[in-house]
């Protein structure tokens, strides 16, 4: 190792060896060392100081050449080249070797790099997919929406068909009350019992259902003969005029409650609640 200029230690050797990169054989007895073969040891030699051994193997021959006379002068001048030509060797070394631990720097800086990549890869297809997600639970929204505005949108489209149907009737009622066909001209004693009923109820008696029957038949001849209003009570507005009270009334049930609520009052003797006395008032 010393004559080929890449250590004098035999502790470094050792530890080569260890390393496996010079391949040796313990020997049995521990003190003997290790066993390295020639060839092992020049593969070596020739891995630290590319192309040396050849060079020294043609120095050496060269030497075997020389007359005895010139052989001290030719060693020393040769030995010069030698030692120039190893120093040239050992500063390219030199500069490989930090080349190459530049290049791994490099490469280590590279594969670091390369792993954030792929994180952030990973983070971002992750986002995308959790995005992707939500998207078609929008378009889902989305279509829900459509059809409830669809629906939504038909149902004001009815709406405003029956609006438009009850400003029509309305309007036609407006115009029928102006005629004065509002009040219906004929009514059956049935029917004048039913409109009749809830003002009965409003008044204390103690009358059977026949005398109060026969209370709203007396009524029931003043207004109707027939079956039909009396023409006598008509205006020609059309509206009728109460027989009782003579006041014109352009709703038929109107007249008959307020009929039959003076003929009880004035003819019985009997009178009404209080609160549905005033409720009938204030509706006249």
């Amino acid at each position: 190792m010393q004559k080929y200029y890449i250590t004098d230690s035999q502790q470094m050797v050792a530890r080569w060896i260890r390393e496996g990169k010079i391949q040796g054989i313990r020997s049995e007895n521990r003190k003997e060392g290790y066993r390295v073969s020639e060839d092992e040891l020049f593969e070596f030699i020739e891995e630290q100081r590319p192309g040396l051994p050849s060079i020294m193997q043609i120095y050496e021959s060269y030497v075997k050449q020389l007359k005895p006379e010139f052989q001290e002068e030719n060693i020393t001048e040769t030995q010069e080249i030698l030692n120039k030509n190893l120093q040239l060797i050992e500063t390219e070394n030199v500069g490989l070797r930090e080349r190459v631990l530049s290049l791994e720097n490099a490469l280590n800086d590279l594969q670091q790099e390369k792993q954030i990549l792929e994180m952030e890869l990973i983070e971002t297809l992750e986002l995308y997919n959790g995005l992707k997600e939500e998207n078609n639970v929008l378009l889902d929204d989305i279509e829900t929406l459509s059809e409830l505005f669809k629906i939504i949108d038909d149902e004001n489209k009815k709406l405003k068909d029956l609006s438009s149907k009850k400003a029509d009737i309305e309007i036609k009622g407006d115009h029928e009350t102006k005629k004065g066909n509002t009040v219906k001209k004929e009514l059956s004693f049935e029917e004048f019992k039913e409109l009749s009923e809830e003002t009965v109820s409003s008044i204390e008696h103690n009358l059977e259902k026949g005398i109060i029957e026969k209370h709203l038949w007396s009524v029931y001849e003043r207004i109707f003969k027939n079956g039909k209003i009396k023409s006598n009570l008509i205006t020609e507005n059309g509206s009728i005029t109460c027989p009782f009270t003579e006041k014109v009334y352009k709703q038929q049930k109107r007249l008959i409650n307020n009929a039959v609520l003076h003929y009880f009052e004035k003819h019985s003797g009997l009178k009404p609640y209080q609160e549905e006395l005033e409720i009938t008032v204030a509706n006249d």
